[in-house]
């Protein structure tokens, strides 16, 4: 490891292997920009992370600058492989925060940033850059160091995950007998199913890296419907008064056409809000947002009361709940 990234991390690794504790990397934030540097364009990443598990860790990132189409979903078997970028390895102590800067001169898709050994779900977290801010000068930083104090931010926010307890299912829908009998033979219980086991009748939990979570990433899916299964989070407020709402999604991600088949499609989530105002149904348009948090609406909402629900009833083979965040106007 020494000679290949020029940073001894041996040690690290042995203790992660002969100790139960590990790292848990929480990723708080991802800034990513367009610079005019002179008359060159070049592109500034900033990453901050935190450790907040139970020992040192080590993380490796790398970016991909590749730009996805629709060729790429048929791979050729015989097409050489080009050899893999090499990443960049950085050790974050126990419970230390840190800010790491790429300045790079290719524009970056994608950031991939891998645990090694971690407490992290999934292990590996691919996030797409989406749009880059422009901006004109200003200093370029490459390299990290560490970030002494977590400032807070001045707006009140609430986030419900699907990992909370404010976050409920429901579906009326019976399993198939032939469904049922298959999961009774089943001892083996499962969090976490995989994306090929869509259930008709329920929600299952998955992970993934386009899912939103500190330590484990993950979302609520099922196969969609008419609209009777539905996915509710339920806020707990300090304050009452108008809140913009967010829901994190895959958005354009989760499109499984390839090729001209996608073109002319439109895909809607359908959500209910419950306010201090009454009840609001919204379609809001997946087909070309932007994975992460995507704006739903303002809304004003009393300290007790107000929630927000997705139904199943989509045109895509599966309807995903992942996270809600309000932010007090």
């Amino acid at each position: 490891m020494l000679s290949r990234f020029n940073l001894d991390i041996d040690s690290i690794i042995r203790t992660v292997f002969s100790e139960t504790s590990q790292p848990a990397f929480e990723i708080l934030d991802v800034q990513k920009y367009e610079v005019m540097d002179g008359d060159r364009k070049r592109y500034q990443v900033l990453v901050k992370v935190k450790n907040s598990g139970d020992s040192d860790g080590v993380l490796e990132v790398k970016f991909n600058h590749k730009e996805n189409n629709d060729e790429d979903y048929y791979a050729k078997i015989n097409e050489e492989v080009a050899e893999e970028v090499q990443g960049r390895l950085s050790v974050i102590k126990q419970g230390k925060t840190k800010l790491f800067g790429y300045v790079l001169d290719e524009r970056p898709n994608a950031i991939s940033i891998n645990t090694i050994i971690s407490r992290n779900i999934p292990s590996v977290i691919n996030m797409s850059l989406g749009t880059l801010t422009k901006r004109e000068g200003g200093i370029l930083f490459d390299g990290e160091q560490l970030v002494n104090a977590e400032i807070d931010s001045a707006q009140y926010e609430v986030i419900v995950d699907n990992e909370d307890k404010q976050f409920t299912h429901f579906s009326p829908i019976k399993p198939t007998m032939l469904k049922a009998y298959l999961d009774s033979r089943d001892t083996v219980v499962k969090k976490y199913h995989g994306a090929w086991n869509s259930s008709y009748s329920s929600w299952l939990a998955t992970t993934g890296s386009d899912f939103y979570g500190s330590i484990v990433r993950s979302a609520h899916f099922t196969r969609s419907g008419g609209g009777e299964k539905m996915a509710t989070w339920t806020p707990e407020f300090r304050e009452e008064g108008f809140y913009d709402i967010y829901v994190y999604m895959q958005g354009k991600n989760q499109n499984e056409f390839v090729g001209n088949e996608s073109a002319s499609k439109q895909f809607d989530y359908h959500y209910i809000i419950r306010n201090g105002d009454g009840t609001d149904n919204i379609k809001y348009n997946i087909t070309n947002a932007e994975p992460g948090w995507n704006y739903l609406g303002s809304y004003y909402f009393n300290k007790t009361g107000g929630s927000v629900s997705l139904t199943d009833k989509c045109e895509l083979w599966r309807v995903y709940a992942d996270a809600v965040k309000w932010v007090k106007q």
